[in-house]
């Protein structure tokens, strides 16, 4: 099912100032909460040439990516619990990644004992704000997300939720 998110990002904590036109597919066994986070995900981390990845759909894909100019990876997203050879790929092929939790930190207590002085980030959304995004999205959404201190605000067609997502580096290096 196609998705459309024209949104208003405003993040006051890196300078960014966009409005983005995203066209998601979320694939039959994919949840909101899980679309969802792909595109809080691209939103928190957007910066220029930033690419929605598709899902669950291909499984080898990240969900977000940005590639440099000669192909290599430099930012790969994944959302959920990756499988550790999926997490130790990721290392591998990319200067930098990032798993965003969508259900709380079962994540991040799974992996963080096994990849210690790894180059992982772990970005954790409360479930329950996914919750009740998921309950108010539409096949075309229009939102404002300002980003400022490290919260997130998302403001739509009557509704307005935040949530301040817990971020923990294994090995912070950039």
């Amino acid at each position: 099912m196609l998705f459309r998110f024209n949104i208003n990002l405003a993040d006051s904590d890196k300078g960014v100032y966009v409005t983005l036109e995203l066209r998601v597919d979320r694939h039959q066994s994919e949840t909101d909460e899980y679309m969802l986070a792909r595109v809080l995900a691209y939103s928190i981390e957007y910066q220029p040439y930033l690419k929605m990845g598709p899902g669950l759909s291909l499984g080898e894909e990240p969900s977000v990516t940005l590639m440099s100019d000669d192909g290599r990876s430099l930012l790969w997203v994944d959302i959920g619990l990756p499988t550790p050879e999926r997490l130790q790929r990721s290392i591998r092929i990319s200067e930098r990644v990032i798993i965003y939790a969508h259900r709380g930190t079962t994540t991040v207590d799974a992996l963080s004992e096994q990849f210690a002085g790894k180059n992982v980030e772990f970005v954790v959304l409360d479930p329950t704000f996914l919750s009740e995004l998921a309950a108010n999205i539409k096949r075309q959404n229009t939102w404002d997300i300002t980003i400022a201190g490290g919260t997130i605000y998302v403001v739509g067609e009557g509704f307005a939720f935040d949530d301040a997502p817990v971020r923990s580096t294994l090995n912070p290096t950039y």
